[in-house]
């Protein structure tokens, strides 16, 4: 049997998380987020080879030309392993992984770089997959070193 027959199901139940992760967090915005219309958002969704998908989304209320970058620091359990990482297209952003965390916990560290002074950020991590839906936020400025951390 070749190993793509074996990862079908599998590809399948990670669009199916993706997909659901993506809904989770646009739920989890609220209507202040949604109706401010300015901004811009990145949004890097980190696959795990066990089928967790955690999201890590970033509201800044500044225009994209005026991020400069995004840095994301995510912890994962030890012994993790990322399948793929799907990035925002057109955003500056970049992600550490570090697989040294306790089981069943994540860890992120959101990290908005901007042109301009006193930019507010906003950023929610999600996890799916392999138990109870997750989910977390953090708020503060550019600059600031936004923490969220999920423990199942």
């Amino acid at each position: 049997m070749f190993i793509s027959q074996l990862l079908r199901p599998t590809r399948r139940r990670v669009v199916g998380l993706i997909l659901s992760s993506c809904a989770l967090v646009s739920l989890s915005a609220g209507p202040a987020a949604l109706a401010s219309g300015s901004g811009c958002r990145t949004d890097p969704i980190v696959v795990f080879t066990n089928g967790t998908v955690v999201d890590i989304s970033t509201n800044i209320a500044a225009d994209i030309a005026r991020v400069d970058h995004v840095e994301y620091t995510l912890h994962a359990p030890a012994g993790s392993q990322v399948a793929r990482v799907i990035y925002t297209p057109g955003a500056r952003e970049t992600l550490q992984f570090f697989a040294d965390g306790p089981a069943d916990s994540f860890s992120s560290d959101t990290f908005v770089v901007t042109l301009d002074a006193g930019v507010e950020v906003t950023t929610t991590t999600a996890a799916l997959g392999g138990g109870p839906a997750l989910r977390g936020s953090a708020s503060g400025w550019n600059g600031d070193h936004l923490q969220v951390r999920l423990t199942r």
